[in-house]
């Protein structure tokens, strides 16, 4: 009879296995058949839960963050040399999950060269976030503050700051090989996003930077991340598709005038790309359930495209951390969830060229 603490030790572990799915190891094996006496086995265990925990799980000496990693070594194995890991959560903001999750990307750190976390915020918040890990700019409490708001609320909590000030305390040590952090969602695109953009038009040519600041009139947030939100939604539909429409043919525009720096105009372009994800999201009717999975299933497709720019453009191995319903490779919600960022992600990823 196990303990109810290795019991939920044991089960904290399964789901990570679940997720490796997402960019399997290229050296792995293929399975062998199973013989008729570990069939037989394999039945009779998974007639009570705690057998079969006992035959595929491994024990996890704790769940806090701090202290040797040896026990996750099984982890590891898992992992192999795969370029992408999810990491899946049954609920957010628990602090279990939270500081597991800072345990488990310690490890992909130190022992197999992973250099970004990517979550399940908005892609402007990873902008700023980022830009505090890296070189130290701004305060991080009111960084949290300012970017985790609405339905990213449950993100501000000690347990994801102490994930952070982590991270920043890593990069002290190794400036040269810096880990990153990546807002991978689309449910808000912060004022930073337009600025990026209009200074690259406005160093491309006048007639682009008039252009664009035309296609963003009014977009630009100006106050909390929550009252903009909030406020956008409350706008008639049929104004939310039409500014989705305007963002597109920012987006095409930008496509369109590379200018003379390679790198510049790729950042311009993903960030003009990530305000059209967020207006593209609000430009679903979200008060009618029929259209919650399309909605869903958007949202999932945009973040794969995030994560999947990012391991592109810097070659980077990267944790994924989000529900469970986004990095699952089967869904267990069909109805409002359809197939999952997983399965998307798998089929977006690609070695960088």
């Amino acid at each position: 009879m196990i303990t109810t603490r290795t019991f939920l030790l044991a089960a904290l572990l399964v789901p990570l296995g679940a997720t490796l799915a997402v960019t399997p190891a290229a050296s792995a094996a293929a399975p062998s058949a199973p013989s008729a006496a570990s069939v037989s086995a394999d039945a009779a265990a998974f007639r009570s839960p705690e057998a079969a925990l006992d035959r595929v799980a491994h024990p996890l000496r704790t769940t806090e963050p701090r202290g040797s990693l040896a026990d996750l070594r099984p982890f590891g194995a898992m992992v192999g040399d795969a370029k992408m890991v999810g990491v899946g959560e049954a609920t957010h903001s628990s602090h279990e999950f939270v500081t597991l999750k800072h345990r488990v990307f310690r490890y992909l750190v130190e022992e197999k060269g992973f250099r970004t976390f990517a979550f399940e915020a908005a892609w402007s918040s990873g902008l700023r976030i980022d830009a505090y890990l890296t070189r130290g700019e701004g305060d991080l409490k009111q960084i949290m503050d300012d970017e985790f708001q609405g339905t990213y609320r449950w993100w501000n909590n000690a347990e994801s700051r102490d994930l952070l000030r982590w991270m920043r305390a890593y990069n002290i040590q190794h400036p040269d090989d810096p880990v990153h952090f990546v807002g991978d969602d689309n449910g808000f695109a912060g004022p930073g996003l337009y600025d990026q953009v209009n200074a690259f038009a406005a160093a491309s040519s006048p007639e682009l930077a008039a252009q664009i600041a035309e296609l963003y009139r009014g977009l630009r947030p100006a106050g909390s991340a929550e009252t903009y939100v909030n406020d956008y939604l409350a706008k008639p539909l049929a104004d939310r598709k039409e500014l989705a429409e305007r963002t597109g043919r920012a987006v095409e525009l930008l496509r369109q005038h590379p200018g003379a720096d390679d790198e510049a105009h790729a950042w311009a372009l993903q960030h003009a790309t990530a305000i059209h994800q967020m207006t593209t999201l609000y430009a679903f009717d979200l008060d009618d359930p029929q259209n919650i999975p399309a909605a869903m299933l958007y949202r999932d497709r945009v973040m794969a495209d995030n994560v999947a720019w990012w391991q592109q453009r810097t070659g980077s191995k990267i944790m994924i951390s989000a529900h469970n319903t986004h990095v699952a490779l089967k869904t267990y919600a069909p109805a409002s969830h359809p197939p999952s960022r997983a399965s998307s992600c798998a089929s977006s990823w690609a070695p960088p060229t």
